[in-house]
């Protein structure tokens, strides 16, 4: 408590490691320096003594301690000085993120509850705030805590409020648009998070996903922010693909909230008038036209091998859930049939398993051609992480999209974005997102297993033709569907709502 130095060993030798290997000039400079410092110590070391806080022991302890420490230190010093050929490149700068002033900046919440499990939704949601962010606008991410815990991480320039689900007892009696339980506890919690980063860092516009009806309980709030509903593949669209749906109580109680938030939603934003289209076919009269602005989603630009099938090997990929909606059944059909005709086609499949009917369309498809010679060359790879999954999208030579149905379709976005031949089902948006003309993508009828196997196995045989469409879609995705053409038109649109709330307000607030 009186600060009397125990030891001063260690204090004079890292003194005099300092000051050999860094004095300035010659070495005889350090050594200057360091008899400066050394008798400086010593001069402590009396103060102390004549204080009476140390005894004579002590003291000549001391400046012996100092004595050796400088000695050990000179010699563990190098025995010349630096100069400025020793010195080693710094690191980069890290890129300080750009924000904007408040005028300019948007404020701008993103109900994810996927972001950290992954998903459609969740890829196009990344690169969404990614953009934002990077533009300089202040982005929250609403994400679902895995463990239960409430945390708020600040990750690459964005907010990330990872929430639990609301308690039912604490929304009893309030379930917004007579949803199920379990979506009105995420519901409610998304609602509270808002309403929290609203009053501590403020908030301008909430962007939430009609799938899962994220946000469902900012609707119904007369006093809530501005909330846009994303539109994607809901309930009610995805039920005919689900044999397991079609008689449970859960998605019809979704398809009546589904219905109910189209009809009232006022700001709705669609990835695709496909999307739109297949909506009023499916629940007629909800006029979402008026309401709906349509931009495309977009994926990052990720870059691409120049050279492919270098083993001779030519490489097909099917990355999706394992289901009717996205073909999974005349994709395998359509496996059998071109693995057997082609020999030198192999074939990545990636993505979990769905049991639709008994068990899932995989294990019956692998049981009933277990004796196959070709087995070998179709790999099943069960679900993979982003990082994975893109670097066998990398090395593909063709991409198969199969699906029946498609809101809009990230897989055929990645699949020009990675520069690889695309072969999609002519349904959903498909036309609308890769164009009428052949171009981008051999397209061939939904559902059909024979036409997709000869589309395959010509594509396979005829690298020409890959590399045309590789060029083709490549250059369609750099036009349309890259990240930064998507946030400027998403950027665009919000300041418009925003601006106009806030002239709608301007003139509520105006004396009669």
């Amino acid at each position: 408590h009186r600060k009397v130095p125990s030891t001063l060993y260690m204090p004079a030798r890292s003194k005099a490691y300092f000051m050999a290997r860094h004095g300035q000039g010659a070495p005889e400079g350090g050594s200057r320096a360091l008899a400066r410092v050394t008798t400086s110590m010593r001069r402590d070391v009396e103060r102390h003594l004549g204080a009476g806080q140390v005894s004579e022991a002590d003291a000549d302890r001391l400046k012996a301690e100092i004595d050796r420490g400088s000695q050990d230190g000179r010699l563990r010093g190098p025995a010349a000085p630096l100069t400025h050929t020793d010195w080693k490149e710094p690191p980069a700068f890290l890129a300080f993120p750009l924000r904007r002033p408040p005028a300019l900046r948007l404020r701008i919440a993103l109900a994810c509850q996927s972001w950290s499990t992954g998903g459609g939704i969740a890829v196009w949601m990344r690169a969404l705030a990614r953009g934002l962010a990077e533009g300089g606008h202040e982005v929250t991410v609403i994400d679902r805590a895995s463990d239960g815990r409430a945390t708020v991480d600040f990750e690459n320039g964005i907010w990330i409020h990872r929430v639990p689900d609301r308690a039912p007892a604490t929304f009893a009696g309030r379930t917004p648009f007579e949803m199920p339980a379990h979506a009105a506890a995420r519901a409610w919690a998304v609602n509270d998070e808002v309403a929290r980063v609203r009053v501590v860092r403020g908030l301008d516009v909430v962007l939430a996903p009609i799938w899962d009806l994220e946000g469902a309980a900012m609707l119904t709030r007369e006093a809530g922010p501005l909330v846009v509903t994303t539109l994607h593949t809901t309930y009610g669209l995805a039920r005919p693909y689900k044999p397991d749906w079609r008689e449970a109580s859960m998605p019809q109680q979704m398809e009546g909230a589904e219905a109910r938030i189209l009809a009232e939603a006022p700001h709705l934003l669609a990835n695709s008038h496909a999307l739109l289209d297949a909506l009023d076919d499916w629940r007629p009269g909800l006029d979402l036209e008026t309401r709906a602005t349509v931009i495309p989603h977009a994926v990052d630009d990720v870059a691409r091998p120049e050279r492919r099938s270098e083993d001779g090997r030519v490489r097909a990929l099917f990355v999706g859930r394992l289901e009717s909606r996205k073909g999974a059944p005349e994709l395998l059909q359509a496996m059998a049939i071109a693995l057997e005709a082609e020999p030198n086609l192999e074939v990545d499949i990636v993505g979990e398993p769905v049991s639709e009917a008994g068990e899932p369309i995989g294990a019956t498809f692998l049981a009933a051609h277990s004796e196959a010679g070709w087995l070998d060359r179709l790999h099943f790879r069960g679900r993979l992480d982003d990082t994975q999954t893109q670097a066998l999208r990398a090395r593909a030579d063709i991409v198969l999209a199969p699906s029946r149905f498609e809101s809009f379709g990230l897989v055929y976005i990645e699949a020009l974005m990675a520069g690889a031949a695309l072969i999609a089902a002519d349904a959903g948006s498909a036309r609308e997102i890769l164009g009428h003309d052949g171009d981008a993508a051999v397209l061939v009828p939904a559902g059909d297993a024979p036409a997709l196997a000869e589309a395959l196995v010509e594509l396979a045989r005829d690298p020409d033709r890959r590399r045309r469409l590789s060029a083709h879609g490549r250059a369609r995705y750099l036009e349309r569907y890259t990240s930064p053409v998507m946030i400027q038109a998403i950027e665009t649109y919000l300041k418009g709502l925003v601006q106009a709330r806030s002239r709608l307000w301007r003139s509520a607030l105006q004396p009669l």
